[in-house]
Formats: C-alpha cells, sequence, structure tokens
C-alpha cells in the first residue's frame, strides 16, 4: 500500500503540472492575438539563449573583454574571427536592455559587447587575436562586413549601451556611413551589381543600405544626413535589383531608375546566385535588411522618407522564395549549398516572415515564421540552450570561428524578429496557415535560363534541375513536399564512379531545358567524367543525364554512362540520393522494400556500406524509387555517427565543414560495391539506368510497371497507369522512339511526351 500510495502521489503531482502547464498555455493563446503568442516564444527563446551564452563566452586573460573565438583562425574566412563576437553581441545588448539579469550573467555579455566595440578601427582600443581589429578600410572584405557587423548593433543593442559605450557605437555608426558615402557603387569596393557570369552584391549592398539607414536613425542632427540618404538610397536600388531597373525610365525617390541603378542582382524571375549558383541563403539576407531600412525609414519624420525605395522588387523575391521552401521554413537549395544548411541566410526567415505577415497580411508568410521558429526550439530542447550547438558540435570544436558565425546569425535572429515586433505594427498578423494550405498555394513551373535552372512544384512534390550548382557541379533532385528534412540537398543526382589510376573531374559539355504546357519540365545533358591520373587524358567517361517532371507526377531519372577510353572501373553507382539521418528526423531513415522495413541509424563506428538487394525502394512511405532499366539494386553508405569529444577530422577534405551541418546517408543504385573491378572498352556502356521516381506512392499500383524500349541516343519509356510514353532524345539529330500508339518523332536533344 505503500508503494502504490507513493505511486499515486507522484502521479498526482506529474498530472497537476502538467495541468497548469496546459492551462497556462491555454491561457496564453485563448488570450493573445497570433503575433503576442509568436512573440512570447522568441523571447523565451532568446533568454534561453542569451542565458548559454553567458556561459560559453571565455574571458580575454587581464582584461574586462570576453569573447565567443579565443582562437583566431580556425577556418578558412578570417573574418569568422570577427563575426560572431559581433552578432552574438547585438543579441545580447537587445536582451540586456529588456532583461535584468544576475551580474554572474550580465558581466561576461557586457564583455562581450565592449570587445565588440573597442575593436572597430574607429576606437582603436583593442586588437588581438581574440579580439581583431575590424571597420571599413580595415581590409577588404571588411567595407561590407564591417556595415553588416555595426548596422546589426546600431539597431539591436543601441538602446542597451550607456556612456560612453552608447557613444562608441555612434561614433562606428558615423564612420561606416561615411565610408559608404565615400566609395559608392563600384567595383574596385565591391559593390557594383551584377548577375552570372559577374558576381552578385545584392546581401551587402542591402548590409549598406540598413547600416546607413541605421545612422540616420540615431544620428538625426549629423550634418551628413542628406549623403547618407542618397547612399542609402542608392545601396537598395542596387541591392534587389532585376535586369529591367537598370534601364527603365520609372522615377523613384526623385529620380529615374536608370540614373541610379548600375546592374542587376537578381535573375527576372526573383532568384539570385551566389558563390556562382543560385543560393537562397542569400536571398534571405538582402529580404531581410531592405525590409530593416524600411521599418527604419517609416521611423524617420516624414519629409525624410523615400517609401518607394526600400521594398522595389521585394514582394516578387518574397514570393519566389516561398515557392522555392517547404512549409516549414526551409529553404530548397535546388543548386546546393556551400554553407551551414539550417542557418545561414535561413534564420533570417524568422524576421522575414514576421515582417511579410504584418505588412502583406500574409499567412503564409505567418507560418514560415512560426515553423522556423518551431526548428530552433527543436534545437534548443536536444542540448545546452545554443541553437546549433547539438548539430554542430564537430563544427564547434574544429571551426570554432566558424561555428560563432553560424551560431550567433541564429541567435540574432531571435532578436531581430522582436526588434521588428517593436517597431511595426503586428498586431494584425494572420494566424499561420495551414501545412495544406501552403502547399497548395505556393505551387508552379520555374525556369531561369540564365541560372541554368529549372523546378516544378506540385502540392505533393517537388522536383528540380541545376545545371550549375555548388561545388562545380550539377544536381537532380525529386522528394516529397511532406519530408522537408528528408534530403541534405547536395550531390543528389549525380551519381558515383571510381575508376582505377583515374581521378575525380567534371565537366558540363551540353544541356538543355524545356517546360510542358501543363507545367512540368525536362532536362537533359551531358557530362564528362574523370581524369586520368596524369592530368592529360580528359574524359574517361561520358555521361547522358534526364530528368522528366510530368505535371502531377511521376519523374523519370535517366543516367546513362559510356567509357571514352579503356578503363577500369572501381565503383558505379547511379542515383546517389542524400538522405539525412540528423536531429530534424531523429537520426535515421527508414526504407522499405519487398523484404520488409530497414531502418538505418547513424552508424556507431565508420561509413558502411549496406546492400538492400532490390530495385524498388519506397523512403518513409512517401517516395518511391523504382528502376526499371540497369543492372544491379539499391544500397545505401551507412554514415557514422559525429563524436561529441575530440578534435577529430572525420572528413579532412572537408574545408567548409559541410559534410558536418548535415549527416546524410547515400542511396545508390548499380553492382555491389564489393564486386570486383570490371574492365570496359571505349564505347561500352558502364550504366543504362532508368528510373521512375514516384512521391505519393499511395496512390500507385504495388509494383511499377513502366517499360524501356529503345537505346541510347533515343528511348522511349512507357507508362501504362497514364497510358503515356516518354520519349528522350540525347542526339543532335531528330529520333524516333517506339510507343504503345506507335513510332514518337522527338527533336534534337530535346523531350516528348506522348499523346
Amino acid at each position: 500500500m505503500t508503494y502504490r500510495r507513493c505511486a499515486f502521489s507522484v502521479w498526482f503531482l506529474v498530472l497537476s503540472l502538467a495541468a497548469i502547464f496546459i492551462g497556462e498555455v491555454r491561457a496564453e493563446s485563448s488570450g493573445s492575438t497570433p503575433d503576442r503568442q509568436l512573440r512570447q516564444r522568441i523571447e523565451r527563446s532568446l533568454d534561453r539563449w542569451c542565458r548559454w551564452l553567458a556561459g560559453y563566452l571565455q574571458p580575454v586573460a587581464d582584461t574586462e573583454y570576453y569573447t565567443m573565438t579565443p582562437r583566431a583562425n580556425t577556418g578558412r574566412n578570417k573574418y569568422r574571427d570577427v563575426a560572431g563576437n559581433q552578432f552574438a553581441a547585438a543579441a545580447a545588448g537587445y536582451w540586456l536592455a529588456h532583461a535584468s539579469p544576475a551580474e554572474d550573467l550580465a558581466k561576461p555579455l557586457r564583455g562581450l559587447i565592449r570587445l565588440s566595440l573597442d575593436s572597430h578601427i574607429a576606437i582603436g582600443k583593442l586588437d588581438r587575436p581574440e579580439g581583431p581589429r575590424w571597420g571599413a578600410s580595415h581590409s577588404y572584405a571588411d567595407n561590407w562586413h564591417a556595415d553588416l557587423f555595426a548596422g546589426t548593433s546600431g539597431m539591436l543593442m543601441l538602446d542597451a549601451l550607456a556612456p560612453p559605450d552608447r557613444e562608441k557605437l555612434l561614433t562606428i555608426l558615423a564612420w561606416e556611413a561615411d565610408k559608404q558615402v565615400e566609395y559608392g557603387i563600384a567595383k574596385e569596393h565591391g559593390s557594383m551589381p551584377g548577375h552570372w557570369p559577374q558576381g552578385s552584391v545584392g546581401e551587402s549592398n542591402a548590409w549598406s543600405c540598413a547600416l546607413i539607414q541605421t545612422a540616420r536613425r540615431a544620428l538625426p542632427d549629423s550634418p551628413n544626413q542628406s549623403a547618407w540618404r542618397e547612399a542609402a538610397i542608392l545601396y537598395s536600388l542596387n541591392a534587389v535589383g532585376v535586369p529591367g531597373d537598370v534601364t527603365s525610365g520609372e522615377v523613384v525617390a526623385g529620380k529615374p531608375l536608370s540614373e541610379r541603378v548600375k546592374g542587376a542582382n537578381f535573375e527576372p524571375g526573383g532568384i539570385q546566385e551566389h558563390h556562382g549558383f543560385y543560393h537562397p541563403g542569400y536571398m534571405g539576407w538582402p529580404l531581410a535588411y531592405q525590409a530593416f531600412a524600411a521599418v527604419i525609414d517609416e521611423g524617420l519624420p516624414e519629409p525624410q522618407r523615400n517609401p518607394d525605395v526600400y521594398l522595389r522588387n521585394w514582394r516578387l523575391v518574397f514570393d519566389r522564395l516561398k515557392q522555392g521552401s517547404f512549409a516549414n521554413g526551409r529553404f530548397i537549395y535546388c543548386a546546393g549549398d556551400d554553407w551551414n544548411a539550417y542557418g545561414y541566410g535561413n534564420a533570417h526567415i524568422l524576421p522575414i516572415g514576421i515582417f511579410a505577415a504584418a505588412r502583406f497580411r500574409d499567412p503564409d508568410a505567418s507560418r514560415m515564421a512560426h515553423e522556423w521558429l518551431g526548428l530552433m526550439e527543436r534545437e534548443q530542447a536536444l542540448g545546452d540552450g545554443s541553437l546549433q550547438g547539438v548539430r554542430l558540435v564537430r563544427l564547434k570544436n574544429n571551426y570554432s570561428n566558424d561555428f560563432a558565425w553560424y551560431e550567433a546569425i541564429s541567435g540574432a535572429s531571435l532578436a531581430h524578429a522582436l526588434w521588428v515586433m517593436d517597431h511595426m505594427d503586428t498586431s494584425a498578423m494572420p494566424a499561420p496557415s495551414s501545412e495544406e494550405q501552403y502547399n497548395a498555394r505556393n505551387v508552379g513551373t520555374y525556369y531561369e535560363p540564365n541560372a541554368r535552372l529549372v523546378w516544378h512544384r506540385t502540392a505533393n512534390h517537388w522536383a528540380s534541375f541545376s545545371w550549375r550548382s555548388a561545388f562545380g557541379q550539377w544536381q537532380a533532385m525529386v522528394q516529397p513536399i511532406g519530408l522537408p528534412d528528408l534530403l541534405k540537398q547536395n550531390h543528389n543526382g549525380m551519381g558515383m564512379l571510381e575508376a582505377a589510376g583515374a581521378t575525380a573531374k567534371a565537366a558540363l559539355r551540353s544541356y538543355q531545358i524545356g517546360t510542358f504546357d501543363g507545367g512540368g519540365f525536362w532536362s537533359l545533358g551531358t557530362i564528362d567524367r574523370l581524369a586520368a591520373g596524369d592530368g592529360k587524358t580528359f574524359p574517361l567517361v561520358r555521361q547522358y543525364q534526364a530528368l522528366v517532371a510530368l505535371p502531377e507526377g511521376p519523374s523519370i531519372f535517366v543516367d546513362y554512362c559510356q567509357a571514352a577510353q579503356p578503363i577500369e572501373v572501381r565503383r558505379n553507382g547511379g542515383l546517389g540520393l542524400r538522405l539525412a539521418a540528423d536531429i530534424f528526423n531523429d537520426n535515421r531513415v527508414r526504407l522499405t522494400t519487398a523484404r520488409g522495413d530497414h531502418v538505418f541509424h547513424q552508424h556507431p563506428d565508420k561509413d558502411t556500406w549496406q546492400p538492400l538487394h532490390a530495385k524498388s525502394v519506397t523512403i518513409e512511405d512517401a517516395m518511391k524509387l523504382s528502376v526499371v532499366a540497369g543492372d544491379g539494386s539499391f544500397q545505401i553508405l551507412q554514415k557514422r555517427k559525429r563524436p561529441t569529444e575530440g578534435d577529430e577530422m572525420i572528413y579532412p577534405a572537408d574545408r567548409f565543414a559541410v559534410e558536418e551541418s548535415l549527416v546524410s546517408h547515400e542511396l545508390y543504385f548499380g553492382p555491389p560495391v564489393d564486386a570486383p573491378p570490371r574492365k570496359f572498352g571505349a564505347g561500352e556502356w558502364i550504366r543504362e539506368l532508368v528510373a521512375v521516381i514516384e512521391c505519393d506512392p499511395g496512390t500507385s499500383p504495388q509494383k511499377c510497371t513502366a517499360t524501356v524500349t529503345g537505346s541510347h541516343p533515343c528511348l522511349g519509356i512507357h507508362l501504362p497507369e497514364t497510358n503515356r510514353t516518354v520519349a528522350i532524345n540525347f542526339s543532335d539529330a531528330e529520333q524516333t522512339a517506339e510507343s504503345k500508339a506507335g513510332p514518337v518523332r522527338v527533336g534534337p536533344a530535346s523531350v516528348r511526351v506522348a499523346p
């Protein structure tokens, strides 16, 4: 009886606490508007993050300063020795202005803030490895990163500072604003806009604009107000500009656009390439900082405002970004990602979503903000209060300044979200749309010729092909819309080729893209791959790939590889899907074959190949891959679990720690990886793979009944369920493919669907 009474008491206590918690949640939700509910969640998340930050900071010996980066030069980019400290200080400053923490928490945060101020070139009080000097004119990269750091500090922490620290920040703002007036839009200062093959500077010009706007707000009596105003307009119009702006006679801020716009960073359809490929993270940056500039402008005296400037093209870019994002706010990196997934640039969707939801009464924007915050809360709940410390533990140990930068961006995005809510009326912000509503609205086919990119999105699936992707590669992606965390968005579709005496090398030989009248697309191309060990003989293999995304599915993927020289192939696999096995999907992925379910967690010891002995596999009950032509079977490279201690470099060639951003298994189709090497003569086919990919397998037959007729260069894939034949022609001449209804003529290097 004693045991039962104790057990009853414990359960009574648990249930009582649960009832209290549920009551608090109901009281909060029933008595609050959507913006108030969201604000309370953000405040809790920022509070927890700043408390973590106070404990993470390290003191700088024999000084009052604290730093996130006690070791300099732990990464490739030297500006990151500065960057994390600056953003973390700004977020901490905002929190200190709105909270009353104990002295043991406040002291390290104040020490970080002072380090961020005293290390600026205009203050000149500090310059050492733990707090390197920064500021415009200090280094070429600093000319725009310094704008970002100073502008963010001016927005978030000015109100937290007392003299003399406040005067230091005002000095920094004036210094940076004056420098940008001096530099202007010029190639030699890294501010001349351009799109491929030129480099884009949409994000950095938006940073400069927001910095100048912050100076205008903070220093209303400055004699440079007039020059700052014109410079802010100039940088803004050269941030989110499209090609038509360059020659437009439309009058904006009193002048034709053509007099101010020096070039376009964005394509006509609203995307921006950065680092040489479509990079949605670099769309997040200018969207955020242009929104901040607009909010600041609306707070200035009316005669000093320019309401037609700061949101120009903003809706075009944001609506395109919505179409290219999942319903949980995650950007779709269909051209790959060389920075940190779930962080860089994407973190800004929280303040961006709040701004768009309030300004445009956009329930989808509201959803993106709410859902992204949910991802941040999940990461915090798994660890010590940091936002990326659990997932990026290897980065934290091996590249501490890179980790500081990514972590501080996420922390500052919380403060920036609250700053937006402080400075604009969010009371009419709509409730978030449902996942179904978001996915039903943000659909369509988008083709951007200059970016070599096409995508097609329905309510159920995503398909895309990018012929210019991260790391000089290409990427074919298909995935269910309802599983936003399924893929790591790098290297998908490239396949695997390893040969004796050969080195990895690839060059795009040709490609074509077309769209269907009813939506969907086709794309095909030829890639030269592998070089001899001496580097002189290239290519050893010629690869032919095609992806056809039918309007309502399925998608068809074709991958043929032909020996261009005699070659001994050691490993050969098509597809190469990167299946994430990370904190967002419980560190595992589930595959189903005719033999049953196979759940792959992170391997406890090493990267390990696992055979699946199947030509058809269903992933998480949501995506079915059926190989209808090709030798071999599916196999998965199960990646190892990341150790949490020590500084082991798991992949030494991973200079940017991209492989650390998400642990992902690799799914291939081909001969067993332990099969003996196979020799091929010139002209022989190494791989002849055709796969049908369905993202709604519950509505499809148990077994794929598609058949393939013909051979390279012209194939016919017949789909009995839709009574269609997809004819694919890799040749430069017209060809004929066979179908159930008779011959199908298909033009050079193109695809035709019949009937």
